[in-house]
């Protein structure tokens, strides 16, 4: 497969198939893609977007905000009235897609043109859907995810080369912080 497409939509110039498959939550022919032979280490390029990631990227993305976190829908002063985003099988679609990619040869270490690996990418996404408490349901989802990175090599000693800053350094005081080990 080497299909790319091209601006308009500016959104998705550059990207594969399999990258719109995945960010448009299309898992299923995300699948099938692959089963065709889709380059599962393909990194966007475009003249239009200035930041360009790998497909795995853009799966652990999708497996991130697919993940059952929570959202309090109360209004100020009201008892909190927590509403799951995502179902269990929406997950479970989008890290089978996420989990394949690895399998199938994706280098967990490769950087976005920001210079971030997939276990930053992991952090960064993590971070925009952990609230206090954190859901049981999310922890789940999110140990999935990072075990996996993990078990397939994600660096997790990997330290910030514009800021010297260490992963585990980024992650202190944060809820994230308990997916990563010390």
């Amino acid at each position: 497969m080497r299909a790319v497409a091209k601006a308009p939509p500016k959104k998705d110039d550059g990207q594969s198939a399999l990258q719109v498959a995945i960010k448009s939550g299309n898992f299923e022919v995300a699948r099938v893609l692959m089963d065709k032979g889709a380059d599962v280490n393909f990194i966007d390029s475009s003249d239009v977007n200035s930041w360009n990631v790998p497909v795995l990227h853009d799966a652990i993305r999708a497996a991130v905000f697919s993940a059952r976190f929570g959202r309090n829908m109360a209004l100020p002063g009201e008892p909190p009235d927590i509403e799951i985003m995502s179902t269990s099988e929406q997950f479970d679609s989008a890290f089978g897609v996420l989990g394949r990619i690895i399998a199938e040869g994706a280098d967990v270490n490769a950087k976005d043109s920001a210079g971030n690996p997939a276990l930053m990418r992991a952090v960064l996404d993590a971070r925009q859907v952990l609230d206090e408490p954190v859901l049981i349901e999310l922890r789940e989802d999110l140990h999935r995810i990072f075990d996996l990175l993990l078990r397939a090599g994600a660096d997790k000693e990997w330290v910030n080369p514009r800021t010297g800053d260490r992963l585990v350094d980024f992650t202190e005081g944060h809820p994230v912080r308990q997916f990563l080990p010390d």
